[in-house]
């Protein structure tokens, strides 16, 4: 909402300044000043009277006038000039006469357009059709999918608008792995298949159900089938095992064009449903930047969301890997992924990922404690830095699983020292892939000048900006690319975004073109003398030679094409940064280089045969690079709230007065019921190791690992979840009906231990031990129409009394209930949410969980001022929890401090100093003077009063 909101203040006030500028500026000037044009052609002598005679008030208006009239005109062409660039979706040229009006134009334009006009400039994924005879339109109603395959952004919310019902085209079916051509009718759905097919109308669900989710990247991009009333002419559709070939249809091998499926199971019903009706839903396109341009389209609203008509269907571009079938094998194929807004490498997803992690620990790093004065968290910093994390990690454990484990650090300087005593030469590391390898272009000169061209030459840029800022880490400098940017170009490239990007270390944005090739030029100067006083000829032999020589990353320029007289200044500067790692992409036809055509889909074709690019649209780059912005710490580091005034050694100690009273609600909740010695509930434990527990408190056996998953999810969801939210979480990549089975397998395993570990239980130990004991009793995971949940009457969990105790202390209106329910909720406290497991869709609830348990210790501690020892403790355990948060570390020393306990200061501040270098973050200088005045106050005997 405040996105869209935000657009359609940066739209109203861009179209008032170009009114205001275009029709307001000459009106002002009619009015107040007069006709610029003279009543009568002036003859030499009124040149000659007006040349020798004094400069007068009225001679300086009229002259600052006539500037201001030649401003106006150069304005107006630079505003003509952009919009008509924008409209037909090209790069607007730069006349030099009109520099200095052309970047105030490009930017009013960029504002008005934003999402309007820009999205011409990439074409849709599938080429338009033959012009058809008019089709009666349908409403669509373009929406956020539920299981896109991998989400960067938000899409845009729900607009409506018109395109033409389908044109005739073919599909294949596939029935037991044989496929059949069939031609579809105009308004043709799966109901008129279902009764060609199957012999029956109302099976038209089995069909849907076998293909529900699933998208044709090469046909209508990330379109996905969301609907049974809308089928796309060359999709892929799988039909059941009983289903016959239509008569008509013509035997061909099933093309592997489809991905993965969303997982999804058929929701059990008694009656048949009908058949379905308009409207339908359609998923965003690849480039949810991109217009609409076949023909009968309707022009769409400015939803950042395309809907092409009737694609036919397309060839495979030459060169381009297909995405692997969702019934082979998961670990081959493409190694790109598909997410809303394009598609990305392999290698960039883990970058990402990486990335994201790093958001989560610098929040948690600077996070101060609050009192718990609200039921819900409603921190900022706990939205996650991007979303559809978990589906970039799925995406990732299908494709390439070795890039989910943790980046092995290299050899820290005592070690290469001493290696280099006992050899000649020492073990390095090798440098991390650069961008342009994150990007998919490793094996284009990008070090010798590549242009990008095609209607995907935009997208390719923004993949590769976003890929130069991800490379590498806090411990792989030399692969920490950086990049050049025109102001012009990344206006071009972002859109009106680019006004709240942040400043970024890593990205320098240049005023011109001119600056960006001086800016260049002056890094060869200084890597050439790098270099030199390294006495070596390239980069990489100075990576090998002197690994402990200032870093030297790649640098690379992105800009447009420049004009004529600059190219050759600019192909020369290209050519001398070649051996110090610094390359160039520029935004079309490169003659003095390597031109890569680029298609919107990342296809590309040139004189190397790459196949595939990562492409990004506006939102999904924009939104990751602000994501990297906070992850290299080039954001303000704000803390989310004051911090309440901790515990100090001073005798005077805050009382609880000094706490800041919370006003009770006109009805307070009831009072959770904890769990008690008469409790027959059976005891469920996620905070720590997650376990069922026995009558005698053990852990029970038998449980599968998925089942432990599954019961984890269940604890944290504690309304419960449907069926396929279960199954994407759990199963993404099994087949529904596979995916349904395993579900099954769980929750009777669920179900079994849970019964046997029920107090009433008459099962024996060896029933406990290997979880067979299936006892007839109540359901403990009941299934309430798709929907299961753990059942509160017959399952207690360690979670649950947490957050009922939460909304208690939130709601006390004195601090003696306040400490009663902090006293119970930190008793049933063991660890952080499923520790030492690691989840795909975890972390987001984990950094909740994790925040508001230190908020009930901190909370605690504040309340426990007389007891200096529990105070301590609560301040200790709290850091047990988050060894990252700083602010606590500092706590538990002035509690240490208190206590006169110089060793466990000394302690804290080392797990805290280990903490931070283990993950790449900085201890605040404060915190080590802290330390060192606390301990230095401690070793000073007491002065007596006698002296």
């Amino acid at each position: 909402m405040l996105t869209l909101l935000g657009r359609a203040v940066t739209r109203t006030a861009s179209a008032v300044a170009l009114l205001a500028l275009t029709l307001g500026l000459p009106a002002g000037l009619l009015h107040f000043v007069g006709n610029p044009l003279p009543s009568r052609l002036p003859g030499p002598g009124d040149i000659i009277d007006v040349v020798t005679s004094p400069l007068s008030d009225h001679l300086l208006v009229q002259s600052m006038a006539a500037l201001v009239w030649l401003l106006w005109l150069m304005l107006l062409g630079s505003v003509l000039i952009e919009a008509v660039a924008a409209i037909r979706g090209v790069t607007a040229p730069r006349p030099r006469l009109l520099r200095p009006t052309q970047g105030l134009a490009a930017t009013l334009v960029a504002g008005l357009t934003a999402g309007i006009f820009a999205p011409v400039m990439v074409a849709p994924l599938s080429p338009a059709v033959s012009a058809p005879a008019p089709a009666p339109a349908v409403t669509l109603l373009t929406a956020t999918t539920t299981t896109p395959p991998v989400e960067l952004t938000a899409v845009a919310y729900a607009r409506p608008l018109t395109i033409p019902v389908q044109a005739a085209g073919k599909v294949t079916l596939v029935i037991s792995d044989c496929g059949y051509e069939h031609t579809v009718a105009k308004r043709d759905n799966l109901s008129r298949i279902a009764a060609t097919c199957l012999g029956d109308p109302d099976r038209w669900p089995e069909i849907y159900e076998l293909n529900k989710g699933r998208y044709w990247p090469k046909v209508s991009g990330t379109t996905k089938l969301t609907s049974p009333h809308l089928i796309f002419p060359g999709w892929v559709l799988h039909l059941p095992g009983d289903a016959v070939a239509p008569p008509d249809a013509t035997p061909v091998d099933p093309p592997p064009a489809t991905a993965d499926p969303a997982p999804v199971t058929p929701t059990p019903s008694t009656t048949t449903p009908p058949p379905p009706l308009a409207p339908v839903s359609v998923a965003p396109s690849v480039t949810p930047s991109t217009a609409a341009t076949t023909t009968g389209a309707a022009t769409a609203a400015p939803s950042q969301t395309t809907v092409t008509a009737s694609p036919p269907p397309q060839e495979p571009t030459p060169g381009r890997a297909a995405p692997a079938d969702s019934r082979q094998d998961p670990t081959e194929g493409s190694s790109f992924v598909a997410v809303v807004g394009g598609f990305i490498t392999a290698g960039l997803a883990a970058g990402l990922l990486l990335a994201a992690a790093m958001v989560w620990q610098r929040r948690r790093h600077r996070y101060r404690p609050t009192l718990i004065d609200t039921v819900n968290l409603d921190d900022p910093d706990l939205t996650p830095p991007l979303s559809g994390l978990t589906h970039l990690r799925q995406a990732l454990r299908r494709q390439r699983p070795e890039l989910l484990e943790d980046p092995k650090p290299g050899p820290t300087v005592r070690e290469y020292t001493a290696a280099a005593a006992d050899s000649d030469t020492a073990p390095t590391p090798p440098v991390g892939p650069t961008g342009a390898e994150l990007a998919g272009l490793a094996d284009l000169p990008v070090s010798a000048g590549l242009g990008l061209d095609g209607h995907g030459a935009l997208d390719a840029a923004r993949g590769l900006l976003v890929a130069c800022l991800t490379a590498g880490s806090p411990d792989d400098p030399d692969a920490q690319g950086h990049v050049v940017v025109p102001a012009s170009t990344l206006a071009t490239l972002l859109g009106v975004s680019v006004i709240d990007l942040p400043r970024m270390r890593r990205l320098t944005v240049t005023a011109t073109a001119s600056d960006a090739i001086t800016h260049v030029e002056e890094e060869i100067i200084r890597r050439t003398r790098i270099m030199a006083d390294h006495d070596v000829d390239a980069i990489p032999e100075l990576r090998e030679a002197h690994p402990l020589a200032e870093p030297v990353p790649q640098l690379l320029l992105i800009a447009d094409v420049p004009e004529q007289r600059q190219q050759q200044r600019l192909a020369n500067a290209i050519h001398l940064g070649e051996k110090v790692d610094i390359g160039a992409a520029l935004i079309g036809a490169w003659d003095l280089g390597v031109t890569l055509t680029v298609a919107a889909d990342g296809s590309a074709t040139g004189e190397t045969d790459i196949g595939q690019v990562a492409v990004l649209d506006t939102d999904a780059a924009t939104t990751a690079l602000t994501m990297l912005a906070e992850a290299h710490a080039d954001t303000p580091t704000t803390p989310t709230a004051e911090q309440p005034t901790p515990p100090a050694p001073p005798a005077d100690p805050p009382t609880t007065e000094q706490i800041a009273a919370t006003p009770a609600p006109p009805t307070a909740p009831a009072a959770p019921q904890s769990p008690s010695a008469n409790d027959q509930r059976v005891q469920v434990r996620v905070l720590g190791e997650p376990a069922i527990l026995g009558p005698d408190g053990a852990p029970m056996k038998g449980l599968r690992a998925k089942s432990v998953e599954l019961l984890v999810y269940l604890a944290v969801h504690r309304e419960g979840a449907s069926l396929s939210a279960i199954m994407e979480a759990l199963w993404p990549d099994a087949t529904m009906r596979r995916a349904g089975e395993r579900l099954s397998t769980c929750v009777g395993n669920l179900r079994t231990v849970l019964r046997t570990a029920h107090p009433g239980s008459t099962g024996d130990d060896s029933a406990r031990d290997n979880g067979a004991a299936d006892r007839k009793g109540p359901d403990p995971i009941p299934n309430t129409g798709s929907h299961y949940h753990l059942d509160p009457a017959l399952v207690h969990v360690d979670l649950w009394t947490v957050l009922d105790e939460y909304t208690q202390v939130a709601t006390a209106d004195t601090d003696a209930r306040r400490l009663r329910h902090l006293d119970t909720a930190i008793a049933a406290i063991s660890g952080p949410l499923a520790a030492s497991r690691d989840y795909d869709w975890i972390d987001t609830d984990r950094e909740h969980v994790r925040r508001r348990l230190i908020k009930l210790y901190a909370h605690a501690a504040h309340l426990h001022t007389a007891e200096p020892q529990r105070v301590r403790h609560l301040y200790e355990t709290a850091c047990d929890l988050d060894p990252l948060n700083e602010d606590l570390a500092r706590r538990a020393m002035q509690a240490s401090a208190a206590l006169d306990d110089t060793n466990a200061i000394r302690t804290r501040l080392t797990a805290l100093r280990q903490a931070v270098e283990d993950n790449g973050l900085d201890m605040d200088e404060e915190t080590e003077q802290l330390a060192h005045n606390l301990l230095r106050a401690l070793a000073t005997p007491p002065r007596r009063d006698d002296q």
